[in-house]
């Protein structure tokens, strides 16, 4: 035994030293895949939290109905209507929804059974809504009303709507996201035109209009994080449509993936607190495919699979990611059509088992040493 300890202490010794060392840069990321529900289901998942938790929509005994997806397990989310949209579910167990009372749809948060309504008291603007952002706080945003819609603001007790200047008395602010630290991003619209006017960033009573992006074509940005990271799509003339990547105050291109067609398009979806972002790329002339912007560079999800996983599924699209690193993403079952809600996680690193090795010798140790001596 004190042998061992003694070449697990050698070894331990040789890991940290490693890990303190300049290094090359990290090995990317390797996923095993777990499949959300079944595609005879059509499961539809679309919000995912830091405990791997998803939410969604798919088919209960033939009936539609709104799930949550936790440690393998597919279960009804119970209060809720049949046509109950869900959107994002936060670390507590929160999920913002867009719920149906008196035949119309309205934003609320979800919790234990229960919807809180988050329709605005101003009665000018009542109507259709949806919650469409939920952060760690509770607080929410989204859009309400239908003649004269407004995107709102649940700062935890009371709804407020979001200014909209320049838009007129007909424009109107849509949020996508907001933050920990209640940043709120999304696009403003005519409500009288298609036709977007800009994408912007919120925060302490200000409007950003974010730079960069071909006002007027529908580009959209769908998520910020903590850093004030922004991400979504841009139309590039002669191009098409692009991914982009809002940060430090500069709209930049993220590209498109290795041998994608030159009639591709490429969108942003998400991205957590650790800078990795996800989407999707499509062409007609290749392949779609889900990918991970890492460190300055575009990878193809398929090509993080582990063995087992890539044999069985195309990654064809990722639209969230966890600070975990855990992605949720659309795929298609190799050599058929079946399309399934997929949920990525990373594997652990060899370095990482290293230092859970490590960890428990050291336990072992401080056990053995405070055994008490036989009488």
């Amino acid at each position: 035994m004190k042998l061992l300890a003694r070449h697990l202490g050698t070894f331990c010794l040789a890991v940290v030293v490693t890990l303190s060392a300049p290094a090359a840069q990290a090995a990317d990321p390797r996923f095993r895949v777990d499949v959300i529900g079944d595609s005879s289901t059509n499961t539809f998942a679309v919000g995912l939290n830091n405990l791997g938790q998803v939410v969604g929509t798919r088919y209960f005994d033939g009936e539609s109905g709104a799930f949550l997806y936790d440690g393998g397990r597919v279960s009804q989310l119970q209060g809720l209507d049949p046509l109950a949209m869900v959107y994002a579910i936060n670390d507590h167990g929160q999920i913002a929804v867009s719920d149906i009372r008196v035949h119309s749809y309205y934003p609320g948060i979800y919790f234990d059974g229960q919807v809180r309504d988050l329709t605005p008291s101003d009665t000018t603007r009542r109507g259709a809504g949806l919650a469409t952002g939920l952060n760690a706080a509770g607080h929410a945003v989204g859009l309400v009303g239908s003649a004269n819609p407004g995107g709102f603001f649940f700062d935890g007790q009371a709804t407020t709507f979001l200014p909209r200047p320049g838009l007129g008395a007909r424009g109107f602010m849509s949020p996508t996201d907001i933050s920990d630290r209640d940043v709120i991003v999304g696009n403003a619209y005519y409500s009288d035109s298609t036709a977007q006017a800009f994408a912007f960033l919120y925060a302490r009573g200000t409007v950003t209009r974010i730079p960069g992006l071909q006002e007027g074509t529908l580009p959209s940005v769908f998520a910020v994080n903590n850093a004030r990271q922004v991400v979504g799509w841009n139309y590039v003339p002669g191009l098409g449509q692009r991914a982009v990547l809002y940060s430090g105050g500069v709209t930049r291109d993220l590209g498109l993936l290795s041998g994608t067609g030159p009639d591709g398009n490429a969108a942003a979806e998400d991205i957590n607190n650790r800078g990795w972002i996800v989407g999707g790329v499509s062409s007609e002339t290749t392949a779609s495919a889900g990918f991970l912007y890492l460190d300055g560079r575009m990878l193809d999800l398929n090509d993080l699979l582990v063995p087992a996983a890539a044999q069985r599924f195309d990654v064809s699209e990722a639209t969230r990611v966890n600070d975990k690193g855990q992605i949720l993403a659309m795929g298609v079952a190799a050599g058929s059509a079946l399309r399934y809600s997929l949920l990525l996680t990373p594997v652990p690193e060899t370095q990482t088992w290293a230092l859970m090795l490590c960890g428990l010798g050291a336990v072992a140790t401080v056990v053995r040493r405070r055994r008490p001596a036989r009488v």
